[in-house]
């Protein structure tokens, strides 16, 4: 897979690499940021990290979302446990990491001086529940007291919300403590600690993603946590003054605990100088938005409203007509958001600007390090689009979001340090140690310079490090260089250094270069001296189920003891969700029930042998699919299906297993007639909600016409066959003289578009793909596994693509192929597409 060497000729080696960047989990890559703006690493080696704090000694407290919390001495880049009674402490028993679930925040009280507070915000494990379990849980906050001597060394800790005794919620009840995380996605997300010293927390509706769940409507009851952002002291207590309940003095009521309520997923939200808070609300299907949040005690929507539209599904039910109903007074009607842009659809070339999904809320910028036009913006995150944006909060024409940087990777948090500048939180490449918390400086006299390190490494003790192409390409400064080997030796201060290990066994060799003006920059390479383990094997059945027990087994061959570690993703379209990690040569999982047939798992699985040499082997399981239609008799009845609006008839393939629901309009006309919802042929409620059974599943909304006129009853629909394959693609030819490409496509079901990307492909495996607009190759590169795709026309069979340019120029060229049928399948850009050499 990704770590095979590549073939010859050109062509198949241009075609390897895209397949192995497609196989393997997203690489870290430097961001793109402002000029003058860099990029650093705090620290590293990170276990899904999801969130930092800092004491005001300048030590950092980094959470990871299995339980562990790390501390950071100031000035340093290395971890630490934290210790209670001269032992390692954390709370990795006590959380579900499952899913989206985990330790997601933290927070040092803003009176950190004088009690030595930090908050954990975390969802709970439920009695008997392993790491693959999503059953129904709850989320607690944690207060930890630390030792005012050592910073480091736990004294105490108490659950000062979330306390009742039974690990799920049950009915709301305004004296009943509990904070619900039914689904293993959108539980729990953001601790703050506020000046006065009083907390914000939030909390998520907790109900399934991918149906139309009754259970979401909590999020108006205010005897609920779920759906809320809470207002709470430092002991679990609401506060007087509260905006919901002002006449209730009892301030263990949860309704004297809200501050706003009408929230899907407010994961992320940060505080706003002079009060009030930024927060990013993470959509459903459509939308995620940004709400400006002043005072307390409003609604703002969820899940009647997704940003600023009525919600498919849910806007069928009674209870969001009379949310609807409030619309004509803006003293009652629910609360629009302040921003809210469109998910990012992974198959368009050029998608908005604003658009993405899992919105981030983050920092209002207080620093004085970057220049004064950015002094009092926000910064708002976006996980899936890799992006930072900035907001004004008050400008003249309403706030909007404006590109910052682009190519952060899967950011979790941003923050600021101590220090002004913008720090977050990254899962970097996946890896169960590829995460990071990083920095975003900015100096505009000296910039730091880009270490690069390789070596020779070939199993000996002998190897040769090379430092050489390190360079400070900004400023031309001379470098000096510094080699950490590892092991503990005397380290090396040329560019090139050769060096022998003492032992067998792994060793991560580190860089730094460091410039004429003290700005450094880090490199690291890891070497394995010794033969690490070899052929590796992983037994799986062929595909999954939604909510089947699925097993593997590996096999390797290397010194004893080996030890097998699994790492489990759940790749969803453009993005992944950390789904679970296991150890053992025989494991078993349960995929959820919550992702259709546009999820698959990514495996990884890491072998250590007894010497610590360490092989991986990648893989991917998909899920099996049985066809799903939507019809309506008559047909053209408006339809709404796991969130979305979808056309009748709607014909896809869905997972088996997959809990799904589908709705339809109470009436609609169509030809001069009107008619009246009567009813599925699988029930008589407008919303439905059901799993998708092996054989598939038709369901079929009927309408009584209730015009005077008699209409002939429509022909029963004719159903497409089950369809598993995209479209057939083959390229005719190039008329370079007109810059035109052509060729054509065929699929049973009908092609719905076809893409092009015309390119050369660089020996480090970057690419120039063809600009339209320019009528030339991009001066710069992209990765080569992200074509610069070009939409072609479309005519009966046949496919044309325009160059925009009379001629094209002599060479040779990289074409790529992709289409889309009518029932979303996609034809297998990296395995089927023609590679042509043009000359």
């Amino acid at each position: 897979m990704g770590g095979h060497p590549l073939k010859t000729p050109a062509t198949t080696a241009f075609l390897a690499v895209l397949i192995a960047l497609a196989l393997a989990a997203p690489a870290a890559a430097a961001p793109t940021l402002p000029p003058d703006f860099e990029d650093h690493q705090l620290v590293g080696g990170l276990f899904f990290p999801t969130g930092e704090a800092w004491a005001p000694s300048g030590r950092m407290y980094v959470i990871q979302k299995d339980g562990e919390v790390l501390t950071v001495p100031p000035g340093s880049s290395t971890t630490q446990p934290l210790l209670k009674d001269g032992q390692t402490w954390n709370i990795t028993n006590q959380v579900s990491y499952y899913g989206d679930r985990g330790l997601l925040g933290i927070a040092v009280d803003s009176q950190f001086a004088s009690n030595h507070y930090i908050y954990l915000l975390y969802t709970r494990k439920a009695f008997g529940e392993t790491s693959d379990s999503g059953v129904p849980a709850s989320s607690q906050l944690l207060r930890v007291e630390l030792d005012p001597a050592d910073e480091g060394k736990v004294v105490d800790s108490q659950v000062i919300l979330g306390t009742q005794s039974t690990t799920a919620c049950s009915t709301p009840a305004n004296d009943y403590d509990c904070i619900p995380s039914d689904s293993d996605t959108h539980s729990i997300g953001t601790v703050r600690s506020a000046p006065d010293g009083t907390l914000f927390l939030g909390s998520g509706d907790g109900a399934r993603w991918t149906t139309v769940d009754p259970t979401a409507l909590r999020t108006y009851d205010e005897r609920s946590m779920a759906g809320k952002i809470l207002h709470i002291d430092r002991d679990g207590h609401g506060l007087s003054g509260h905006p919901f309940c002002p006449s209730d003095s009892n301030l263990s009521h949860v309704c004297t605990k809200l501050y706003a309520k009408g929230f899907r997923n407010p994961y992320r939200f940060k505080l706003r100088p002079g009060g009030g808070l930024t927060v990013g609300d993470v959509g459903w299907a459509e939308r995620e938005e940004v709400d400006l949040i002043g005072a307390g005690g409003r609604n703002y929507g969820w899940p009647c409203y997704e940003g600023v539209r009525h919600t498919p599904g849910y806007r069928e039910l009674d209870a969001c007509q009379a949310e609807y109903e409030k619309e004509a007074d803006p003293s009652t009607r629910d609360v629009l958001p302040d921003v809210d842009y469109p998910h990012r659809d992974p198959d368009d070339p050029d998608p908005p600007m604003p658009s993405g999904n899992t919105v981030l809320g983050g920092p209002t910028y207080q620093g004085s390090e970057y220049p004064a036009g950015y002094q009092n913006k926000a910064f708002v995150g976006d996980f899936v689009a890799e992006e930072l944006r900035t907001l004004e909060p008050q400008p003249s024409g309403g706030p909007t979001l404006e590109p910052f940087a682009t190519g952060m990777g899967p950011i979790v948090d941003v923050d600021t340090a101590p220090d002004g500048n913008l720090v977050y939180a990254s899962l970097g490449d996946y890896s169960a140690t590829g995460g990071s918390i990083r920095k975003i400086t900015y100096s505009a006299v000296n910039h730091s310079p880009v270490a690069h390190a390789t070596s020779d490494a070939a199993g000996g003790p002998a190897v040769n490090f090379n430092g050489s192409t390190s360079v400070d390409a900004e400023d031309g400064n001379s470098l000096t260089y510094d080699w950490d080997f590892g092991d503990g030796s005397a380290h090396g201060t040329h560019a090139t250094e050769p060096h022998e290990y003492a032992g067998t066994g792994r060793y991560t060799a580190k860089l730094t270069v460091t410039d004429s003006g003290g700005e450094k920059g880090t490199d690291s390479v890891i070497v394995q001296v010794g033969t690490p383990p070899a052929n590796l094997q992983i037994q799986t059945p062929a595909n999954y189920r939604d909510g089947e027990q699925v097993t593997l087994h590996a096999s390797a061959d290397g010194t004893t003891p080996l030890t097998y570690s699994w790492h489990l993703l759940l790749r969803h379209l453009s993005h992944f969700h950390p789904f679970t990690h296991k150890t053992g040569a025989d494991i078993s999982f349960t995929p959820p029930t919550d992702h259709d047939a546009d999820a698959l798992v990514d495996i990884t699985l890491t072998v250590t042998d007894g010497d610590g040499l360490v092989s991986t082997k990648k893989m991917q399981l998909h899920p099996e699919t049985a066809p799903l239609n939507l019809l309506s008799e008559p047909a053209g009845a408006p339809m709404d299906y796991a969130g979305r609006n979808v056309p009748e008839p709607f014909h896809t393939q869905s997972a088996i297993g997959f809990e799904a629901s589908a709705s339809t309009a109470r009436s609609f006309s169509d030809g001069g007639h009107d008619y009246v919802f009567d009813g599925w042929d699988g029930g008589d409620s407008r919303v439905q909600t059901f799993t998708v059974p092996a054989g598939g599943r038709t369901l079929t909304a009927r309408y009584r016409d209730v015009t005077p006129t008699i209409v002939k009853p429509a022909p029963p629909p004719v159903l497409p066959p089950p369809d598993h394959s995209g479209p057939r693609l083959r390229f005719k030819k190039l008329d370079a003289r007109n810059g035109m490409l052509n060729g054509t496509v065929s699929d049973a079901a009908g092609v719905k578009t076809v893409y092009v990307a015309l390119g050369h492909a660089t020996e480090n495996r970057r690419c120039h793909w063809w600009v339209t607009s320019a009528g030339r190759l991009s001066r710069g590169t992209r990765p080569c596994s992200k074509p610069l795709w070009i939409r072609a026309a479309l005519k009966g069979s046949n496919w044309t693509a325009k160059l925009n340019r009379r001629r094209v120029p002599a060479g040779y060229y990289r074409l790529v192929l992709r289409a889309v049928d009518r029932l979303g399948n996609t034809s297998n850009a990296l395995q089927r597409q023609r590679v042509k050499r043009i000359r």
